[in-house]
């Protein structure tokens, strides 16, 4: 099943994300590594704060699937990576989990999908370490056959009063184009 929207973990970010994509309208699906995550959501549970399990009931109902399989990606028009990043144990930031989906998307990437970086990172990820994983792997140049662009997770777990649709959204692209159709992405969901 083809659908519009990939969102690449399914942790505190990517969860929300992903809940406020379906109610939106947006035929969304979940990629994650972990199976017990993925099997937990396909079963109707959630495994993060703020997001509980009617409301994953709900996105089920809406035509949300959950999977660990990459092939989910196979014509999708727009890929967020919102996996984790944390720190090495030098204290260096631990771009692993970055690449890795990268590495993914560049797979599966097609002319005129958005990718949209969120994970938590240091300043020139996108343009230093993703872009090239992209093109790269798929033979595609970013801003010239797909867009990119970046957008930091803005997620407070479980708090009642901001959430993603009303917390103020930062969105840069690798071109004014890319921008713009990052900023018309967002904007089906976001304040």
């Amino acid at each position: 099943m083809a659908v519009e929207l990939v969102v690449m973990g399914l942790g505190h970010v990517g969860l929300p994300l992903s809940r406020a994509a379906v109610s939106a309208g947006l035929a969304t699906a979940g990629y994650d590594v972990s199976r017990p995550v993925v099997h937990g959501l396909t079963d109707g549970r959630s495994h993060v704060g703020g997001v509980d399990d009617a409301d994953v009931a709900a996105m089920l109902r809406a035509g949300f699937q959950a999977t660990d399989d990459p092939a989910v990606l196979d014509g999708a028009q727009i890929v967020v990576i919102c996996v984790p990043t944390g720190l090495t144990d030098k204290g260096l930031p631990d771009l692993s989990a970055v690449e890795d989906a990268a590495a993914v998307v560049a797979a599966h990437l097609h002319p005129g999908m958005l990718v949209v970086l969120e994970s938590t990172s240091y300043p020139g990820t996108t343009e230093d370490v993703v872009r090239p994983l992209l093109e790269r792997g798929s033979g595609l140049r970013a801003g010239e056959d797909f867009h990119l662009a970046y957008s930091p997770q803005r997620i407070d777990p479980g708090n009642p009063t901001w959430d993603v649709r009303n917390t103020p959204k930062i969105v840069s692209g690798r071109t004014a184009l890319c921008a713009k159709h990052a900023v018309a992405f967002y904007s089906r969901f976001v304040d």
